[in-house]
């Protein structure tokens, strides 16, 4: 079984690599983590990574995010999927 995830280029930052997305509670303390290659969207490894928390944390129920994971279409597939406040 391998760990590592492959690396990609990143238009926007211009350089090769992965980006990390980590979700916290409010104390800090890891929820969930995803690595992903860097050509991967923003809001797609957002997507990705409240998937692995879905079944896991029932008693979630709002999200703090950063501006990047704004938009109508986003927070509403996110309420959608996993009845979770953004």
């Amino acid at each position: 079984m391998s760990f590592t995830t492959e690396k990609d280029y990143d238009g926007n930052k211009k350089m090769v690599g992965r980006k990390r997305f980590i979700v916290t509670d409010t104390l800090g303390l890891i929820l969930a983590l995803l690595i992903v290659p860097a050509n991967t969207g923003e809001r797609e490894g957002a997507f990705q990574a409240f998937a692995k928390l879905k079944d896991r944390f029932s008693r979630l129920v709002k999200i703090l995010a950063d501006q990047g994971l704004s938009g109508v279409e986003f927070i509403q597939r996110i309420k959608d999927t996993y009845n979770i406040v953004f």
